[in-house]
């Protein structure tokens, strides 16, 4: 039991850090956007 609830601590990690890293992604895109169109 406690591998599994270990297993998905990090299944859980690994799921923020990739929505951080879209939303990060998304962010600068849109700035890279505005910068080049202004």
């Amino acid at each position: 039991m406690g591998k599994a609830m270990k297993d998905v601590d990090r299944v859980s990690v690994v799921a923020q850090f990739h929505t951080f890293a879209y939303i990060l992604h998304r962010h600068t895109v849109v700035m890279l956007v505005q910068s080049y169109v202004a």
